[in-house]
């Protein structure tokens, strides 16, 4: 009897695990590209902004935080060179920023870089913390950003998290041509 009990509570374990994803899943806002079809889910109840060539992101319902993808092309070798050059710097809101972490990650197979960071914005003197996620392949690089008000930052991470794992890139040239 203690093995048919056993069985029954993994079953039902396992099916509470199957609703809990699916309501996760069902949480977010799919976005897709309108031209160039890369797709991403912003957290719900997110405002995503208007389509833009190579950019998409979505502001939290606050307007605290913040969560973008970009595109571009580049001739960097790889994630940290893009990261550490002019053209990537120029893309950064101008605040005064440190590193709190600089390391290597692999997104669906990709090898990138994950920046940390806390900024102390010049205009308003609040302190914003956030991460960027860099990924350099065929020529294109993609680039997931987030970034929060320090003290909502540990609200919405988690949210900016699973949408960084929901992100389907399209790398290569044809990831930067409009699809017809």
């Amino acid at each position: 009897m203690g093995s048919t009990s056993s069985s029954r509570s993994r079953r039902l374990a396992g099916a509470a695990l199957l609703v809990l994803g699916a309501a996760a899943a069902a949480a977010a806002q799919l976005y897709e590209h309108p031209r160039f079809h890369w797709r991403i889910d912003f957290p719900a109840g997110w405002t995503v902004g208007p389509d833009a060539p190579r950019r998409a992101w979505a502001r939290s319902p606050e307007g605290t935080a913040l969560l973008a993808v970009a595109k571009a092309r580049t001739a960097a070798a790889d994630a940290d060179a893009w990261d550490r050059s002019p053209d990537a710097a120029r893309r950064r809101p101008s605040a005064d920023c440190r590193e709190t972490l600089r390391a290597g990650v692999a997104l669906r197979g990709r090898r990138g870089l994950r920046v940390e960071f806390e900024c102390a914005d010049r205009a308003s003197r609040r302190t914003r913390k956030g991460w960027r996620t860099v990924l350099v392949s065929g020529g294109v690089v993609n680039e997931i950003s987030f970034e929060a008000e320090a003290a909502d930052f540990p609200r919405w991470r988690k949210d900016a998290e699973a949408a960084l794992r929901s992100f389907l890139p399209d790398f290569g040239p044809a990831g930067l041509e409009e699809r017809r």
